[in-house]
């Protein structure tokens, strides 16, 4: 910590304050501290008695410098970073100092420091912590959202005795389920004896933000019988219960028993009954109850609106627009956001452009975040891109918030690269910022280069949270990485702190699923500690769509409508499994169900933008001013696909048609295809087109956008509800592993691509972020004979082998501006000896050259280095081919090679690395060590046999005495890292015992339990808690 320096003891007293008037003795006497104290208004003033006490010697009495220190610490006028150097200046902080400052910081934007003290105190100090040291801590570790941080306090707790206290057991039950692991936050709940109201408050809220709104009811019906009186807060967690569950009838009564029962009514629980009756349907009661609120705040009548707006009345909501007192733009944003919020993006983009003549009111972050928003939903990159240049012009710096939605807004609307732009022109790149963009690449299909880009994340010390996890695994899901997803979602938990959740199940299923492990799939789901919701079962469903496997999707669809009986997804999944396998019966039954239950399929609409107008397109529309054209266009396009050989698929015809000549006909009304034929249409052939479907889109529509690509040499970039499909030259970015169903021999195919680092770039000549790296045509080449192979079923595919070793190829050597040397070999992946195929290398300070590759194990490479001048000009390696066989290594091997000295050529393997691997070893997610030569070039040619690396079991970082883990010595702990929380826990007061002659403090004595805070620990699902990420020794904890 920063230390107080001496300038300030000379520090004049201004004769202003009216803390300093009284005589000279008065002033010197330490029972005067207090009241000088309580007259601090600010900084500046505890700043003039800070210089006082340390001119008249109070500040050497330990009990005046812990009284102005918490002062410093605690007060309305407290300066943490002040009160960090009144701390350092205190000789033997008590603990009370210890704890007032862990209780300063767990309240901060900067919780970890709070951490950090707590670490510093167990080795600085002789204190141990006391009752009141843990509740302070374990908020910290609350607020970081870091749960093997707060495990390992937990162990403290219970090696120090205090296990039972209750005040300690309720943060530990708060952390738990802010943590999302609600079976250890019930299990310290269930060991409580007395258990009080906060008790039951947490368990309660725990259980209704963890998604259990029905154990939270039931929790409350315990309460009662139990005779535990309830209180606004317990009535907050129970509304919000009946909003999750849809339960009308529990939330009217809950209604009413806080009227029977004299629990006073505040704004907050006001909120939480209107969210209720708005949540479950009821605007009328929400109607009344709102008029009778004598006091509203902007979440009142943004409840209001939100509500109007999902029963799609907006005239209503509008209605309550105008009569809300104007806030300045926040009524504008309350708009806004809620017809974004509930699908109504053209609404939310109509209300902004109001907003732009509106003289009085200046759009502001929230707005443009809303309308951003708005735009990603309808692929408005038009629009996006203006409010971009807006941003710019008005000066208007990039928040996270901003940078979220930007990065957002272009990955939805199709300009992945114009996103990763604005990744990395910002300079603070919180869990947000980093998860936004690998869902970016997710979407897109670069799973390869998500997961390189969250290596990144990890090197920055940002520590990922849930959303991170999910946009991981539907990146691993949508490139058919199915090794990679099993190894994330097993690190979830034991390496991250992240406890998976229903989306992390489903998406798991999902990768699965689509690769063709129906049975590991289901295993998995069988085995869940949690109750699979209805997206886990739809994943299962979605799989079976895949390979037809009637018997499980029904199985799986009748298991989704008991969790979510409304669901006319599932219906329409089932529906379309049966018509793929031809049981027109079945639909027929299907659909009649659906008309019976009042359930009606989405139908399918697609979008384009052309000059900043949005048009839209339903199956077999005619409503559009330009049909006649549009329709003109498609029999062209038809008649041109027909004559290059292309016959639709009627398997995805998904409704009974007797005619065979109509069945055709009935494929080319999908909406995609009128949108591709108004974009041909109306747009200049060097734009690509842009659409956007509201589903999936279908077999042969994907197989149409192709050669619609190839035939009018277009790009066309399609966005469905899963994924974009990027079609260019006749070939698609998602390689048709998105659109078909492939085997699992053809799954670890993909996957086997992706050892040697391909993406569709480079095999298929289509648009790929820059995070990708190179391949060369002759390699190219035979991939796409064995794709096309496999794809036809007919022979195995012996070309790529499952494993491979990461090589990288260094050379020392000068050269002059514009010289650049390459790698060549007789291997196809590095050129065939054609200079014109051979991979650059990377220059990198100190004249080193490298390139990091893959390669298959047991493969003999002869290779030579090729410096090409700026005039054209090629120089080859002096001296005989260059030799090296690879072998089976889970470390990275290093051949360092001389330009004419082939006999210097050094290998060497690295040393494994502690923390587990993420991803195989590819470009930019190995570094260096000190490795041991294996080899010498002269010694011996061919390298055979297992080279053992000495194991390393502790990462230096922290090291376990007694199950506690503690920094290593000469480690710095970089925890300069910024939060936004607004909960608290309630408090009990510790008061300060003066020390004895010796500064040894006694034991401070336990205050009552009191209640006047109890509000702060419980909000109605009102906020939201950004999770960061952590230095690298929390992590490691």
């Amino acid at each position: 910590m920063a230390t107080l320096g001496n300038p300030l003891a000379s520090v004049p007293i201004p004769s202003n304050p009216a803390i300093l008037t009284a005589n000279n003795d008065q002033r010197s006497n330490p029972s005067t501290v207090p009241v000088l104290i309580d007259k601090c208004a600010s900084k500046k003033h505890l700043k003039q008695l800070h210089a006082h006490m340390l001119r008249t010697g109070l500040f050497f009495d330990p009990p005046s410098a812990t009284k102005l220190f918490t002062a410093c610490a605690l007060s309305s006028a407290s300066s943490l970073d002040y009160a960090c150097k009144v701390f350092d200046q205190i000789p033997k902080p008590n603990l009370y100092s210890w704890n007032t400052l862990i209780r300063a910081f767990a309240s901060s934007p900067k919780p970890i420091q709070g951490i950090l003290v707590f670490i510093q105190m167990l080795h600085e100090s002789q204190r141990f912590p006391n009752s009141y040291t843990f509740p302070f801590v374990i908020k910290a570790a609350t607020e970081v959202s870091s749960l093997l941080v707060g495990q390992a306090i937990h162990g403290m707790v219970m090696k120090a005795s205090f296990g039972s206290d209750l005040f300690i057991s309720n943060s530990l039950i708060h952390f738990y389920s802010s943590s999302g692991d609600l079976d250890s936050a019930y299990l310290v709940f269930s060991k409580i004896v007395e258990k009080d109201i906060v008790s039951w408050n947490s368990m309660i809220s725990g259980f209704v933000q963890g998604g259990f709104p029905e154990e939270a009811l039931q929790l409350f019906q315990r309460m009662k019988m139990e005779n535990a009186r309830p209180n606004r807060v317990t009535m907050v967690g129970v509304l919000s219960a009946c909003a999750k569950k849809i339960d009308l009838e529990f939330g009217r009564w809950a209604c009413d028993y806080i009227e029977r029962n004299g629990i006073d009514i505040n704004l907050i629980l006001s909120n939480a009954m209107l969210d209720m009756y708005v949540k479950c349907g009821s605007l009328e009661d929400a109607r009344g109850l709102f008029d009778k609120m004598e006091v509203k705040d902007i979440v009142s009548w943004t409840t209001m609106i939100d509500g109007y707006a999902k029963v799609g009345d907006y005239d209503a909501a509008r209605r309550v627009f105008d009569v809300m007192p104007r806030e300045e733009i926040t009524a504008w944003n309350a708009l806004i956001s809620s017809y974004q919020q509930n699908g109504k993006p053209k609404e939310a983009l109509a209300i902004f452009r109001e907003l732009q003549l509106n003289k009085n009111s200046k759009p502001n972050e929230v707005t443009l975040a809303s309308t951003l928003a708005a735009c990603a939903q309808l692929g408005a990159i038009d629009l996006g891109g203006w409010i971009h240049m807006y941003i710019k012009k008005q000066g208007i710096k990039l928040n996270v918030h901003l940078t979220t939605s930007l990065i957002d807004m272009y990955s939805k609307c199709g300009h992945l690269e114009k996103a990763l732009e604005v990744f990395y022109s910002v300079e603070r790149r919180d869990v947000f910022v980093w998860s936004a963009t690998i869902a970016g690449l997710a979407m897109h299909g670069h799973g390869r280069a998500a997961i390189d880009l969250f290596s990144k994340m990890q090197e920055a010390k940002v520590k990922p949270n849930a959303v991170t996890f999910t946009n991981l695994l539907c990146a691993c899901s949508h490139s058919g990485l199915v090794d990679e997803g099993r190894l994330f979602f097993n690190q979830m938990k034991p390496v991250y702190g992240v406890v998976p959740g229903s989306k992390h199940y489903a998406c798991m299923v999902d990768i699965l699923g689509r690769a063709g492990y129906l049975e590991e799939a289901v295993e998995l789901i069988e085995k869940m500690p949690i109750i699979p919701s209805a997206s886990v079962w739809g994943a299962l469903l979605g799989a079976c769509r895949i390979y037809g496997n009637v018997e499980l999707a029904e199985m799986a669809c009748s298991r989704l409508l008991e969790t979510d009986s409304n669901n006319h997804g599932a219906y329409v999944l089932l529906s379309n499994i049966y018509a793929k396998a031809g049981k027109w019966d079945c639909v027929s039954r299907l659909r009649q169900h659906m008309k019976v239950s009042g359930l009606e399929k989405e139908p399918g609409c697609s979008s384009i933008e052309v000059n900043g107008i949005i048009h839209e397109f339903l199956v077999g529309d005619n409503s559009h001013p330009l049909s006649t054209e549009i329709y003109s266009k498609l029999d062209e396009i038809v008649a041109r696909l027909k004559s290059t050989g292309y016959v639709s698929n009627e398997s995805h015809l998904l409704q009974f048609v007797e005619e065979e000549y109509m069945k055709e006909h009935a494929l080319n009304l999908h909406s995609e295809k009128l949108a591709i034929a108004y974009g041909l249409i109306r747009m200049e052939p060097s734009q690509p087109i842009r659409i956007v479907k509201n589903l999936r889109v279908c077999g042969d529509c994907h197989s149409v956008a192709k050669l619609i690509s190839k035939l009018y040499n277009r790009d066309i970039l399609l966005r469905d509800r899963y994924r974009f499909h990027h079609f260019s030259g006749g070939n698609c970015s998602c390689m048709d592993y998105w659109a078909s169903s492939l085997s699992k021999k053809e799954a670890s195919y993909l996957n086997g691509i992706s050892v040697f680092n391909c993406d569709a770039k480079q095999m298929y000549g289509i648009y790929a972020p820059l995070l990708v790296m190179k391949s060369h045509p002759a390699f190219e080449a035979q991939v796409l004979t064995d794709l096309e192979t496999a794809v036809s079923g007919n022979q195995k595919i012996t070309s790529l082998p499952e494993k491979a070793v990461h090589v990288k190829f260094q050379l020392q050597k000068e050269c002059t501006f514009g010289e650049q040397f390459f790698l060549v070999g007789e291997d196809p992946m590095i050129g065939l000896w054609d200079p014109s195929n051979a991979i650059p290398l990377d220059w990198s300070e100190g004249h080193t050259w490298s390139v990091e590759l893959d390669v298959r194990i047991d493969l003999t490479m002869q290779y030579k280095f090729i410096l090409k001048r700026s005039t054209g000009e090629i120089v080859w390696q002096p001296g005989p081919d260059r030799i090296f066989k690879t072998w089976e290594s889970n470390s990275s091997v290093v051949i360092a090679e001389d330009w004419e000295n082939a006999g210097a050529q050094k290998i060497m393997e690295e040393q494994a690395i502690d923390t587990p691997d993420l991803e195989p070893a590819g470009a930019g997610n190995v570094s260096l060590q000190g490795g041991e030569v294996i080899s010498d070039f002269n010694k011996d040619l061919m390298l055979s046999g297992h080279i053992a690396c000495a194991e390393d079991k502790s990462n230096g970082k922290y090291e376990v005495v007694d199950g506690i883990a503690y920094p290593a010595e000469g480690h710095i702990i970089n925890a300069d890292i910024k939060l936004e929380s607004e909960e608290s826990l309630g408090s009990r007061k510790e008061v300060p015992v003066p020390a004895d002659k010796n500064n040894c403090s006694t034991p401070p004595c336990k205050n009552p339990v009191t209640m006047e805070d109890e509000e702060t620990l419980l909000t109605c699902e009102q906020r939201t808690v950004l999770v960061p990420g952590l230095s690298s020794y929390t992590s490691s904890l």
